[in-house]
């Protein structure tokens, strides 16, 4: 009987350490991954998640409190801060202006133009219509000598054949009695003297721009005097009209030589460049854009060239 009590002592334990485990690997098998739905799975997913964000919002909470609280700064120190912000800013855009040479030589050709302008202001504030001298500074300048004096010469050229044919249409057209066959007859000569312009514009590309200007300073003379232009009052006496498209006519021409002197003036003596400088320093320019362009073609073709060589590999092994 001891005997007996003895073996079935000894294997009780031996059967619970052998259920044990089949029990624990039934347990775990009901939670492995492989054997789950996707409903399973997703809702376990979508726990985790959960769980990772509501820790992370509580770190973000926990760093917070520890921070010191905000301290509310001074109108002085705002002020402070703004200015150092707009110097920097100013240090940045002054320091990638001098960083290239072609940048630099746009802020010499504006430092041109504006004073050219400035001269041109300056000289013919006090005469009357001043602005024809800024405008044709503007239309006559370029960042070269040459070009802005072959401009300056087309430019005069206009300007006296616009001037001279305006003043012709008006002695014309003044022995016309009647005011309305008058501006008739000046508006039929001034189509005329636009055609012609036109097509010197178009058929001629050295004298084109002469052209140009004498068809509208034609239209300036006829049309913006009081007395004696399109339009004109029947009050005006013979001389008063005479004076006024006389005055017009002088006027245009100073203003246009005021205009094409300032722009000389200052080509001549704020950063002086000459044509042939300018020319050759477009061609160095686009010489060396033309070698960076063909050096990308080459490489982009040796990357096509290497990516359909190693396509060609990978399909002769597989």
């Amino acid at each position: 009987h001891s005997n007996a009590h003895s073996n079935a002592s000894t294997s009780a334990p031996a059967v619970s350490s052998c259920a044990t485990p089949a029990h624990a690997h039934d347990v775990h098998a009901d939670f492995s991954w492989a054997e789950m739905t996707v409903q399973e799975r997703e809702d376990m997913l979508l726990a985790y998640s959960l769980l990772f964000w509501i820790s992370q919002f509580v770190r973000v909470l926990a760093r917070a409190a520890e921070r010191k609280p905000f301290s509310r700064r001074t109108l002085l120190q705002r002020f402070s801060s703004a200015m150092r912000r707009m110097c920097a800013v100013v240090a940045d855009c002054v320091r990638s202006l001098f960083a290239d040479c072609a940048r630099v030589d746009r802020l010499k050709d504006a430092t041109r133009l504006a004073v050219a302008l400035s001269i041109a202001l300056l000289l013919a504030r006090d005469m009357g219509m001043g602005f024809w001298a800024p405008v044709t500074a503007a239309f006559v300048w370029e960042p070269g000598l040459g070009a802005s004096l072959r401009n300056s010469g087309l430019r005069l050229q206009g300007s006296v054949l616009g001037v001279f044919f305006g003043y012709a249409c008006f002695a014309f057209g003044d022995s016309v009695g009647d005011a309305v066959s008058r501006d008739a007859l000046l508006l039929l000569l001034f189509g005329l003297w636009s055609g012609v312009c036109c097509f010197v514009r178009a058929a001629s590309k050295r004298h084109g721009y002469a052209g140009f200007v004498a068809s509208f300073t034609a239209i300036i003379t006829l049309v913006a005097p009081d007395c004696g232009g399109l339009g004109a009052r029947d009050s005006c006496e013979v001389d008063e009209k005479a004076l006024g498209v006389s005055k017009v006519v002088l006027m245009r021409i100073q203003m246009t030589l005021i205009g094409i002197m300032s722009v000389l003036l200052t080509s001549v003596l704020i950063f002086p460049v000459s044509t042939p400088t300018l020319v050759y320093a477009r061609l160095a320019e686009g010489l060396l854009k033309t070698r960076r362009l063909f050096a990308e073609t080459h490489e982009a073709c040796l990357l096509c060239a290497a990516a359909a060589a190693a396509a060609g590999g990978s399909a002769a092994v597989s």
